[in-house]
């Protein structure tokens, strides 16, 4: 097992890859990566909100890997949904 912490977590002389945290309430230790190469920056990542590192670490990025979950708007602000379900 390999324990992962905030940072560097691998590099050779063509990639760079870095965790960092991203939240997502539970579990605990959540982590996106973002690998650079000389030429591009990947970030792969499952969350956006503004407690995650996420817009950080994908300032000027080449491509944004990202999961994402329907969320119906009975669940968000009413007024945002255009008062529709």
């Amino acid at each position: 097992m390999h324990e992962i912490t905030p940072g560097v977590v691998y590099k050779d002389a063509n990639i760079t890859v870095k965790a960092f945290n991203a939240y997502h309430g539970s579990p605990k230790n959540t982590f996106g990566y973002r690998f650079e190469t000389p030429d591009r920056v990947i970030v792969i990542a499952g969350d956006s909100t503004p407690k995650s590192d996420v817009l950080h670490n994908c300032n000027e990025c080449d491509v944004l890997i990202h999961g994402s979950t329907p969320v119906r708007c009975s669940y968000l602000d009413m007024a945002a949904c255009g008062d529709r379900e």
